[in-house]
């Protein structure tokens, strides 16, 4: 059975280790720039919020080479259609 999950970075790396067969795949924003522009648009954070969360997508970003695969989300709809037929084309060959 193929199960999809969408869990934390860590999550990721310890499910890994549970199950050396599973893929992963990371989802990278344009730059780390982007990122906090991105953040800072929303504005659902605080001040001391918003920091934790930059600093926990520093540490994210370091441990991406653990992941199989990446996907740029530079615009939304391309990212979904890019995500979409990679999880196809994963299918298609395990089969």
């Amino acid at each position: 059975n193929d199960v999809l999950l969408e869990i934390d970075v860590k999550g990721a790396i310890k499910l890994k280790e549970s199950y050396p067969d599973s893929i992963l795949i990371f989802i990278l924003p344009p730059s780390f720039e982007e990122l906090i522009n991105r953040l800072k648009n929303r504005q659902t954070e605080d001040e001391i919020d918003f920091r934790k969360r930059i600093e926990r997508a520093e540490l994210e970003l370091r441990l991406k080479d653990k992941f199989d695969y990446f996907i740029y989300n530079i615009e939304i709809e391309k990212a979904v259609t890019d995500i979409r037929n990679l999880i196809e084309n994963i299918i298609k060959e395990k089969k």
